[in-house]
């Protein structure tokens, strides 16, 4: 079945053709729908793309808060009730001031309360303001969406749109609105006739011809492992990390920008060293953008491994030998300018993907076993002999050889995971001759090909009968991570085609 498949990613976006059964061919651009996530500001904490939403745990925090402060006011109300009984008996001086004292404890607890109503109302504004921020944001995607479809159709692609099926890769984590939003320029604006929308979590599975396995999927702002068992996704063992390319590229910029914080010298051979790197640095905070760290990312940086991190970041003097390694990295080639790179800058940034769990440090191998640790007994040892690399980050050189070492060094060595260890020997890691970051792609690619995909399909018809929105085909259980959701259609969750 012929027509075009979106990958739309935060970082990238890949469009590709689909002829008869195969590829014809991949435009894969830098995606500036989302030009403001990928903006780093060192002086700020990273980004966190889920900051916006309401955090679950505020009206229970709340509540708990309300309770330790209301609980003085209870213990002094019995207090009040003693003094009245004693207060029929005789009034003397001595009472009338602790009177006096409680009237004024009183006052504060009033104060106390009328304090913490005005904070939970804050907070709850706070709260209201956030959601309407990302609502806001979402829906300022809409024009630069409706130019960046423009653009591909009429001059990149140079089609039709209303003459051909367009094949949607779409994420669990994906909001919801922008989903309607894309959904609503296709049907409307671009008159497209049909819209498959494939879950991209499990697409990477086509490739290795199975349907049984784990998918780790680390892209720009997150990695997702996904668990699926003949076809099905298992959601309770669903896990997603706020950690990938965006902290690399921010740990990146912020090791480069330190080196010209501290500039002090004032001789004549200090002021001009002085002179050239603050021209450096001017370069530097003028060039070093999106493109120009996914540049240096990806050419220059690697991961070490556990034996080697142990080494080179043992002791000061290690780290400053590192430092000292530099090479000249062209940061403009219009004008060859260029900046020093240290082999302590190319290796540090991967760190951020293997952190210290014990400092509560996000370690993509950790996540892993914790998912694996949710899973049937019955089943997890079949799941494991397939598990497949899917996004960008999982390409740095390095990735692979220390996610292994850190799955062994957690099996043997932490507790937690005792009731598993057995898998050591039975997990593996499929190799795919396609480039990681292309396999939702490609997986798409075959699954149009495929018969009865029928049911991935939203028609134009359909949709305008639905009151313009489209229904909700993997059910709110891909969000929450349970099984007792209601699914709109429940034969949707099985991707099985074959």
């Amino acid at each position: 079945m012929s027509g075009f498949i979106f990958d739309i990613g935060i970082a990238y976006t890949k469009i590709g053709q689909l002829g008869k059964n195969q590829p014809q061919m991949i435009l894969k651009t830098p995606n500036n729908l989302f030009k403001k996530l990928k903006e780093i500001d060192i002086f700020e904490k990273p980004q966190n793309l889920m900051d916006s939403l309401i955090d679950e745990n505020y009206m229970a925090k709340q509540l708990k808060k309300q309770q330790n402060l209301k609980q003085p006011e209870q213990e002094e109300t019995s207090e009040q009730q003693e003094k009245n009984k004693n207060e029929d008996e005789s009034l003397n001086d001595q009472e009338k001031n602790k009177l006096q004292d409680q009237d004024q404890n009183q006052e504060n607890i009033q104060q106390r309360d009328d304090s913490l109503e005005k904070q939970n109302s804050s907070q709850s504004e706070k709260q209201n303001e956030n959601q309407q921020k990302y609502k806001q944001f979402l829906h300022t995607l809409r024009l630069p969406l409706q130019e960046f479809l423009t653009n591909i159709f009429y001059y990149e692609l140079q089609i039709k749109p209303n003459q051909k099926n367009i094949y949607i890769c779409e994420n669990f984590m994906m909001p919801r609105p922008f989903i309607e939003i894309l959904a609503d320029i296709l049907y409307t604006q671009f008159e497209v006739g049909k819209v498959f929308y494939f879950l991209s979590n499990s697409l990477p599975l086509y490739l290795t011809e199975q349907q049984t396995g784990i998918v780790i999927e680390s892209n720009y702002y997150d990695t997702q492992i996904t668990s699926v068992y003949e076809g099905y996704p298992q959601m309770n063992a669903f896990t997603f990390e706020n950690c990938g390319g965006y902290l690399m590229n921010y740990t990146i910029k912020k090791e480069l920008i330190k080196k010209f914080m501290q500039i002090t010298d004032f001789n004549e051979q200090g002021i001009k060293k002085k002179y050239e790197k603050m021209q450096q640095y001017q370069y530097l905070n003028k060039y070093i953008n999106f493109n120009t760290l996914e540049d240096l990312k990806f050419r220059y940086c690697k991961i070490l491994s556990r034996k080697q991190k142990a080494e080179f970041f043992s002791s000061e003097e290690n780290i400053q030998k590192m430092k000292q390694q530099q090479l000249n990295f062209v940061i403009n080639k219009n004008i060859n300018q260029k900046i020093p790179i240290s082999y302590y800058d190319t290796v540090f940034a991967g760190e951020i993907l293997f952190g210290n769990v014990e400092n509560e440090e996000t370690n993509i191998a950790y996540s892993f076993l914790s998912a694996l640790k949710k899973l049937d007994p019955l089943t997890v040892k079949k799941q494991v002999q397939n598990v497949i690399f899917s996004g960008g980050v999982t390409q740095i050189k390095g990735f692979i050889s220390r996610f292994r070492e850190e799955i062994i060094y957690f099996l043997d060595n932490n507790k937690e995971f005792a009731r598993i260890k057995y898998i050591r020997d039975h997990i593996k890691f499929t190799n795919i001759v396609y480039p990681n970051n292309l396999l939702n792609w490609i997986g798409a690619s075959l699954l149009g090909g495929l018969q009865g995909i029928e049911k991935f399909c939203v028609s134009n018809k359909q949709y305008q009968e639905n009151n313009y929105t489209i229904p909700d085909r993997f059910g709110t259980a891909y969000i929450s991570a349970t099984r007792d959701s209601i699914y709109i259609a429940p034969e949707i969750e099985n991707i099985q085609v074959l």
